[in-house]
């Protein structure tokens, strides 16, 4: 219900949820709590309670790092890079978003990958690289398409051609845009 009401755009009701949900969780159940942990502060951080969101999504990578799952790990880093993104802390993004990543490339899930390499991608032109983050979302992009992931196509096209105009190919932005 928590991710039900988050896609209808009702942060309230959805925090409402995952909290609910986080008090039904047995305690070993770690990979659900980190997964759960981490839709929460999601939700919360488009609250712009950035704290707040930031202490969820730490106990989701302690939930995710106490089940050793690596899907799970990415997810947490990659969100916590998010975080640090949007506060402006691009050395703890980086770091973040490496870590995703590196736990990223050590499971099954092509959308967990592929947001990883999204996350990355998006630090480095944060930091001023937007041609080392091109290789990133050409990946992430070929992933999504294998998955026939439209909504995330478009919106690493829409990156790309940001990626492709910020590094003055406006050609390359164009084809990526029309696309």
């Amino acid at each position: 219900l928590g991710r039900l009401f988050e896609r209808l755009g009702d942060a309230t009701v959805a925090a409402q949820h995952f909290a609910a949900a986080s008090t039904l969780l047995p305690p070993a159940a770690t990979v659900r709590r980190a997964q759960l942990l981490t839709d929460w502060s999601l939700t919360v951080a488009r609250t712009q309670d950035f704290a707040a969101a930031v202490h969820l999504a730490a106990a989701g990578l302690a939930a995710a790092e106490a089940a050793g799952d690596s899907a799970a790990l990415a997810r947490a880093h990659t969100l916590l890079a998010l975080l640090a993104r949007r506060t402006h802390d691009l050395a703890t993004a980086l770091r973040a978003a490496a870590a995703g990543l590196a736990a990223a490339r050590n499971q099954p899930d092509p959308g967990v990958l592929a947001a990883a390499l999204n996350g990355l991608a998006l630090v480095q032109a944060d930091s001023g690289d937007p041609a080392a983050a091109i290789p990133l979302v050409q990946e992430a992009l070929a992933l999504v398409v294998r998955m026939g992931d439209r909504h995330r196509e478009a919106a690493l096209r829409n990156t790309l051609a940001d990626l492709h105009h910020a590094c003055g190919q406006d050609d390359q932005a164009m084809a990526q845009l029309k696309q």
